[in-house]
């Protein structure tokens, strides 16, 4: 099917404000993503064939885009806490536990009014799932997948992807009967977050793990997440050179400058042993608990926006690696001057990076190249005259660089103000200058003192245990009569009973109860 002609398809339109008969952001939800599936059929899917971009990079990629709810992808050795992990988040032992290894299945757990057990037959068979590309590992895969469909609200946010635990040694007779990096690689893809969860007492890095970290984590750093889980079973002491071990381990695993977000805590609800840093623990808790249920599931449709446009940027620099290299082979000898110009391809990206405004790094590997051209005929390839006159360069371009940012939330930009309006520069001066005095007072602002955890300005009325605590504190301090008779007032104030609802009921009761805020103007402290 050639490229649709390029017009003004594409427009964003902002998510519904109210609740409302609370299907209406899956509704927008569906339109989002119909209109991504389009662009990237009709526009990058036929070009990206012509070149057999998918021999380079088999990626399975036009069933991820009609994924409505963000993966969260669990991986790690076994009985690191990966299916407590989940109960946890249950609030319910719908997995089996154990010291030993107890999950020899990749499990998919979404959301369903009853509990119930399911087959990786039905998942892999349903049209209205997204595992239909699963069917491509086998049969002795698809016996080793299957689902767990609870009525828990979280899972209406997010589904969770379970996975056996990862060997030390998997040769000889311990190999497994499918290709468990390739499947790992299929879910990774797939996901907004994979976490990988590690034991204090586990902290070896096994061939298999070294395995999934190079081949089905790579490209995807920026997903990744470490949980080191039951971090209550040491003391303080040991935990800090565990730490320092699971980052050295980590560097040789990770090939980014960036380290990942890693979450320090022991996630079940039993009490935590004495002498352990409780307040440490839930305070990871409560950051991973909010990433899960806020955070991933309002960043998840973005992120599918922009994974097509970064689909539509690698096609593109694919089409001009393949174009370049063709146009250069001589009449005679093109497989020995082929592998010529494979052996300098990092200056050959150096040339078309500097050529066509972009940057080397985001060229593929050389590795990838000379494996790709192994299976595949250069010659066979269109060429540059073809590839202009067809347009495809500009259908590419038009797409990354206008019609999928029209479907991304445009960002509101302020009025620039008047530098000579001396009033809003004393105002602000003022204001500055009322914290200074705070602070040679020994009175603290909303940054917190040092050593101090803060809260984000964008949790700003989500309260933490480092808050309660506090408050309990200061309460306490004031000590006496005062905090006695305040504990009274307390005690003796009606409580509230609020009626069984479900979840949707209250989410809606909320709504109606919520009055509609507006915005307060700027008013400084002097």
């Amino acid at each position: 099917m050639p490229p649709r002609a390029h017009q003004s398809a594409f427009k964003y339109e902002a998510p519904p404000e109210q609740f409302g008969d609370g299907n209406e952001w899956d509704r927008h939800i569906d339109r989002v993503l119909g209109e991504l599936l389009r662009a990237y059929r009709d526009d990058i899917e036929p070009i990206e064939a012509k070149f057999e971009y998918d021999t380079l990079r088999p990626s399975w990629f036009g069933e991820t885009i009609m994924q409505k709810k963000p993966f969260v992808t669990l991986l790690g050795p076994f009985s690191a806490g990966k299916s407590s992990f989940i109960n946890y988040l249950m609030q319910n032992n719908y997995l089996l536990v154990g010291p030993q290894p107890t999950t020899d299945k990749f499990t998919v757990i979404v959301h369903g009014d009853t509990i119930q057990q399911v087959s990786g037959k039905v998942l892999v068979a349903d049209q209205g799932q997204p595992f239909r590309g699963l069917a491509q590992f086998g049969e002795k895969f698809i016996d080793c997948f299957g689902g767990v469909v609870a009525p828990h609200p979280i899972l209406r946010s997010i589904s969770i992807i379970d996975t056996p635990g990862v060997l030390e040694n998997v040769e000889g007779d311990h190999k497994r009967r499918y290709d468990y990096v390739n499947v790992c690689r299929w879910f990774v893809e797939r996901s907004d977050v994979v976490c990988v969860l590690f034991d204090p007492s586990k902290m070896d890095v096994g061939g298999e793990l070294r395995k999934v970290f190079d081949e089905a984590l790579h490209g995807q750093e920026t997903k990744l997440r470490i949980i080191l889980n039951k971090a209550d079973t040491i003391s303080a002491q040991e935990l800090m050179r565990v730490y320092g071990g699971l980052f050295w381990n980590l560097s040789s695993l990770v090939k980014t400058t960036e380290p990942p977000r890693v979450y320090v805590s022991s996630f079940w609800d039993k009490p935590y042993r004495p002498d352990t840093n409780h307040l440490l623990f839930t305070e990871e808790k409560s950051d991973l608990i909010y990433d899960l249920t806020d955070a991933i599931p309002m960043q998840s449709l973005d992120n599918r926006v922009t994974s097509v446009i970064s689909r539509a940027k690698a096609v593109y620099n694919h089409i001009i690696v393949c174009t370049y290299l063709k146009s250069k082979l001589p009449v005679f000898g093109k497989e020995k001057a082929l592998k010529e110009m494979l052996a300098k391809l990092p200056d050959i990206y150096k040339d078309l990076a500097h050529k066509n405004k972009c940057n080397p790094e985001d060229f593929p590997e050389p590795d990838a190249y000379r494996r790709f051209f192994e299976r595949v005929d250069i010659t066979k390839l269109p060429d540059g005259e073809k590839v202009e006159k067809k347009g495809w360069i500009d259908v590419l371009s038009k797409c990354m660089g206008q019609d999928l940012p029209a479907l991304l939330k445009p960002m509101k930009s302020a009025a620039v103000s008047d530098p000579r309006d001396r009033k809003h520069a004393i105002m602000l001066q003022r204001e500055y200058n009322s914290g200074m005095k705070n602070q040679l007072e020994g009175k603290g602002g909303l940054q917190g003192a040092l050593g101090e955890m803060s809260t984000n300005a964008y949790r700003a009325g989500v309260p933490t245990p480092q808050s309660m605590l506090a408050e309990m504190q200061r309460m306490q301090a004031g000590g006496g009569a005062g905090f006695q008779q305040q504990q009274q007032q307390q005690q003796q104030q009606p409580q509230l009973a609020l009626p069984n609802m479900s979840f949707d009921q209250m989410q809606r009761l909320m709504s109606a109860l919520q009055p509609q805020q507006q915005a307060k103007p700027y008013q400084p402290r002097f």
